[in-house]
């Protein structure tokens, strides 16, 4: 079977289906950081024209700083995250 969403009601249906139940959602955040993290890491190296190593456990690069500082930019005073 294909997953899809739960509840009726598409996308926002799944949504108030998984706070009631506390199931995950069809489209759980955890799939979506991590595939979107292969992407990020994949233009980080190729801007740098260079392998790096990945740590998926502190998500940072082994031993490369100029690599880590590509992964999050500056933001202006007082907004952080």
């Amino acid at each position: 079977t294909v997953p899809t969403y739960k509840g009726e009601g598409g996308i926002y249906g799944d949504f108030i289906h998984c706070v009631k139940t506390r199931e995950k959602p069809f489209r759980d955040i955890d799939y979506a950081i991590n595939t979107l993290t292969i992407s990020h890491l994949g233009i980080i190296a190729y801007q740098l024209q260079r392998s790096l190593k990945w740590d998926p456990a502190k998500q940072e690069f082994v031993g490369d700083e100029e690599a880590n500082r590509l992964r999050d930019r500056a933001r202006r005073e007082p907004w952080q995250l």
